[in-house]
């Protein structure tokens, strides 16, 4: 039943990055980034919708924490794929940057690269036999979130941005929400288990429509009418990688057997 749920919840998240885009095709000035059709309001209204439908599907998993106790094989796979495309979205961009000298952006690269490597160990470890944290530090881990902060920050205090222009918004958002679940996910590998299976699930769900949803193709989009360079659509698949593995955390959530879900542990 919770599964059932969550693929629902997770074809929602779908069919409102499908009305994004067609929205955008038909209703969008490429130029400003303002609607040309309509009321912006409704459109976030429905994007709280589909946040809300998030939220219930979360409420419906069971109370308690969620843990890891035996490797993930899937998260493995994921972990050695998605390491190849942040250490090659950083490598480019370090050689694209360093002739004029982009420290910010620099620096940006550097800490994905760390991304890719943390995500390259937790992969390995998820496919050995015995269920390992990627490093004996947490300290890597911690780096690897980073990225995320920092285009949060650049996105939130640097990128134009308004409430009438959605697109600025949703990457804000898509940002924040790779970097709250990023950072759970860190946690849950290091400490093998979250507190809140529910928060975990919501994150994860969430991520994965803003990041994976909403930002990716409407990046893309964006690229295809000149508003945006490929630079910023091959941005774009980095938080995209991390939705969907908040899909995959939300999966693994929702397929808990009753004894890893006891009572009052919340």
């Amino acid at each position: 039943m919770k599964r059932a749920v969550t693929a629902l919840a997770a074809l929602v998240c779908i069919a409102a990055g499908v009305v994004r885009g067609l929205d955008l095709s038909a209703y969008n000035d490429w130029a400003t980034g303002f609607v040309t059709w309509g009321s912006v309001w409704v459109r976030y209204g429905v994007l709280a919708g589909v946040l809300a439908v998030v939220g219930v599907a979360a409420l419906v998993q069971r109370r308690g924490p969620f843990r890891l106790t035996a490797p993930r094989r899937g998260l493995g796979v994921y972990g050695l794929l998605a390491s190849v495309v942040f250490a090659a979205w950083a490598g480019s961009q370090a050689m694209r940057l360093w002739p004029a000298r982009d420290w910010f952006g620099l620096v940006q690269a550097g800490l994905f690269f760390l991304t890719g490597v943390w995500l390259l160990l937790a992969g390995m470890a998820h496919l050995s036999e015995d269920l390992q944290p990627p490093t004996r530090s947490a300290l890597l881990g911690v780096a690897a979130t980073l990225g995320f902060y920092l285009l949060t920050v650049r996105r939130f205090g640097f990128a134009p941005s308004s409430v009438q222009r959605i697109g600025p918004t949703v990457e804000v958002f898509s940002a924040l929400l790779a970097l709250l679940f990023s950072t759970a996910l860190v946690r849950l590998l290091y400490a093998g288990r979250v507190r809140s299976a529910r928060w975990l699930y919501f994150l994860g769900l969430a991520a994965f429509l803003l990041c994976s949803c909403l930002e990716l193709p409407q990046t893309v989009l964006s690229w295809r009418n000149g508003a945006a360079d490929l630079t910023d659509a091959a941005l774009s698949v980095l938080p995209a990688l991390i939705g969907l593995a908040g899909l995959g955390a939300a999966w693994a959530v929702s397929g808990r057997r009753e004894e890893e879900a006891p009572d009052g542990d919340e």
